[in-house]
């Protein structure tokens, strides 16, 4: 019998995920540290293993070995889905960005300059690269994995080698069926426990570069009205549901539709359009820069007083 969302066997058993992983950081020696992760997966998938919660049925269905283009289908074009996957590709390249920046920033790298703007470029080919080639093997649109940032914290290692072995396994999963299968018969909590921590991170690499910027009244303008906007978002997700409500005969419409509601009660995405819109009409605030007092006025002035007041 399926239990309900949020019962306290399925909360109990992402919690021993989490609390398996602060404990290797608080106790554990440094190749324990790296491992941090891999051994709260370990202790989490043993205890629900235990339980019985672990289902054999996709293991033993995954066939041994196959790979891409192994069914071929007929091409075609599909004018339904054009405006949606549009409306999808864009919200990869926001969802791209401030990943790496995250990357970049818990890496110890440049997040500014031409270096870090051409390695965001780099980073949003890469995604629509691989995304066009998923589209061609009847998959989804790719996007980057923002909980990698979490495991360069827990791992210690932001080096590019162990992410070419990171790919290297991700490709023999994909072709070795009863591999990829134990992954996918794990437990949804499990994987939830990990990502909990894992995603937490991206936050905090936010914070800490909002920390850097010298946050004028325009700083904290735009900031807060893009906040605001996502937090409405966490709070009432449906909220925008009704507005643009399209129950007629017109397919491409309503796809189109839906795909504007995707990137509407999205939280992050619609906090950083709204911050990037802001951030282009708002005209630039100079109040933070002082300006030295001339021989004809004194600091009684109003102007200077304001100069004063605004730094």
């Amino acid at each position: 019998m399926p239990l309900p969302w949020g019962d306290a066997r399925f909360i109990g058993m992402g919690f021993s995920v989490f609390v398996t992983i602060l404990i290797v950081e608080m106790i554990g020696s440094p190749l324990m540290k790296s491992a941090g992760i891999i051994i709260g997966l370990a202790v989490g998938s043993t205890i629900s293993g235990a339980l019985g919660y672990w289902s054999a049925t996709q293991i033993h269905q995954a066939p041994k070995a196959t790979f891409l283009w192994a069914e071929t289908f007929k091409l075609r074009v599909d004018g339904t889905l054009i405006l949606p996957l549009m409306i999808l590709f864009v919200c990869e390249a926001l969802v791209c960005m401030p990943s790496i920046i995250s990357t970049s920033e818990i890496s110890g790298i440049d997040v500014e300059g031409i270096k870090a703007n051409t390695r965001i470029q780099g980073g949003i080919l890469c995604d629509a690269t691989g995304t066009l080639i998923s589209g061609l093997a009847m998959s989804l649109p790719m996007v980057s994995h923002a909980g990698n940032n979490g495991v360069i914290i827990v791992t210690s290692n932001a080096s590019r080698r162990a992410g070419y072995c990171a790919c290297i396994i991700l490709i023999i999963m994909g072709i070795f069926g009863k591999f990829g299968a134990v992954f996918a018969a794990m437990p949804s909590v499990i994987l939830g426990g990990m990502q909990v921590f894992l995603y937490a991170t991206i936050a905090v690499s936010g914070l800490r570069i909002l920390a850097t910027i010298p946050w004028t009244r325009r700083d904290r303008f735009i900031l807060s009205a893009s906040l605001g906007m996502g937090l409405l978002n966490i709070v009432t997700p449906t909220w925008f549901s009704d507005v643009l409500n399209y129950t007629g005969p017109n397919v491409q419409l309503a796809g189109f539709l839906e795909g504007v509601n995707l990137l509407v009660e999205t939280p992050f995405i619609l906090t950083m359009l709204v911050a990037v819109l802001l951030n282009f009409i708002m005209p630039a605030d100079r109040s933070h820069l002082k300006a030295p007092l001339s021989p004809e006025r004194t600091v009684s002035d109003p102007i200077d007083q304001g100069i004063r007041r605004d730094s």
